[in-house]
């Protein structure tokens, strides 16, 4: 995001109709009666100072990526659990009807996932996580798999667990992390480079049943300044940012 994002975490520096991101997500979240919410924090973390929010630290946050960072909150898995990216917008619709969504474990999938990418020049899909789904839209396959065949979708960085299967959900990452120090897992050159979708495909590897819930309404994803001015475009929402 260049200078946006110079002295700013993405989730407080990129803000619509005089909200950022995270608290647009906060709202939206409150409006469902969902008021535990726990931020980790990395990047420029300190500037976060939501109130009302629990609050975790991710100090190593140069050095690993997504999957990583989620579990220095994994003391907060006790109950039933939303994990949502702390860059992406989306309409209180889109949440209402995904936390309604039956399963154990489900992911947010968007079916008309291309669309987004047009006019996207340093946004390209082959940094997407992608989606693949059977008759019984359980997850077959995902990650960064632009290029390799058929894609049904692409994860929009929305999961839901079960209290029931959070212990489940603890134990595996136990157990990969400690196999896969140091090595490659999945799509990640090493463990600790690990998006959420490669433990996800490790999931399904393991014949865990993961459910995919093909979204209605509207969402947009944040990584460069051209970005903005494209959900300005296609939502007709007001940017507070000046690029």
């Amino acid at each position: 995001m260049g200078a946006l994002t110079k002295d700013l975490p993405k989730c407080i520096a990129v803000k619509f109709q005089g909200k950022s991101l995270l608290e647009h997500q906060i709202g939206k979240l409150r409006a469902l009666n969902v008021n535990q919410i726990v931020v980790v924090r990395g990047y420029q973390g300190s500037k976060i100072t939501l109130p009302g929010i629990r609050y975790v630290t991710n100090p190593d946050y140069e050095k690993n990526n997504i999957l990583e960072s989620l579990f220095f909150a994994k003391s907060e898995f006790d109950s039933d659990l939303i994990i949502i990216y702390g860059d992406i917008w989306f309409e209180q619709t889109l949440l209402k009807n995904f936390m309604t969504h039956p399963g154990d474990c489900v992911i947010a999938c968007d079916p008309n996932w291309q669309s987004t990418y047009s006019d996207r020049a340093h946004n390209p899909p082959s940094g997407a996580e992608l989606v693949n789904w059977n008759h019984l839209n359980e997850v077959t396959r995902i990650g960064k798999i632009w290029g390799e065949g058929q894609i049904n979708g692409e994860f929009i960085g929305m999961m839901k667990l079960a209290k029931t299967f959070t212990s489940q959900f603890k134990k595996l990452y136990a157990e990969v992390s400690k196999s896969f120090s140091g090595k490659p897992f999945q799509k990640a050159s090493t463990f600790r480079q690990a998006m959420l979708s490669d433990f996800i495909q490790e999931m399904v590897n393991r014949k865990i049943v993961v459910k995919s819930h093909l979204i209605q309404g509207r969402w947009f994803e944040f990584d460069t300044p051209e970005d903005i001015k494209k959900a300005e475009t296609i939502f007709g929402i007001t940017s507070s940012n000046r690029i």
